[in-house]
């Protein structure tokens, strides 16, 4: 899965936008990967470049 696609999906994860029902199933496993936890969100951001924006919004959650 290409870095921009993986990017808008944890993005649309965080603003709790839903599936649109037509992804692959490689994006529903990847969205559910990142659904299912913080730390694995927060992982996934940090591969992606974008940990920080990412760590600060699910500090709330915490």
């Amino acid at each position: 899965m290409e870095l921009q696609l993986r990017k808008s999906i944890l993005f649309d994860v965080l603003d709790g936008i839903p599936p649109s029902g037509n992804e692959s199933k490689a994006v529903m496993n990847y969205r559910n990967d990142i659904e299912q936890s913080h730390s694995t969100l927060e992982e996934e951001a940090m591969r992606l470049g974008i940990s920080r924006d990412v760590i600060e919004f699910t500090e709330d959650f915490r």
